[in-house]
């Protein structure tokens, strides 16, 4: 296990702990797979695919607020009712939704 890995790991047990919503939807439906390709993170509702010099830039609180944002997308199904959108326009829309 990587670094990397391990940080994202301790940002779940966090969440788990403090915010279990959150933590139980980051354990159950984000796989962790590294992905250089992307700017970020994101999630597919099973994997969460993430670009490792991003997360490691992440304080622990601000990686947690990722987590967060990500297991959003997911509770809100977001990866499941796109159909044949613009992926890049639905995950825009998704993101005006769960950011404020």
């Amino acid at each position: 296990m990587n670094p990397t890995e391990q940080k994202i790991i301790k940002a779940r047990i966090a969440l788990l702990i403090q915010q279990p919503f959150f933590g139980q939807i980051c354990l159950s439906k984000m796989q962790l797979k590294e992905h250089k390709g992307i700017q970020t993170a994101g999630v597919d509702g099973k994997h969460l695919y993430y670009n490792p010099v991003f997360i490691d830039s992440l304080s622990p609180d601000q990686l947690q607020g990722l987590l967060c944002h990500e297991a959003l997308h997911l509770a809100q199904l977001h990866h499941t009712r796109r159909q044949n959108r613009d992926p890049q326009k639905w995950n825009l829309a998704g993101d005006y939704i769960i950011n404020p």
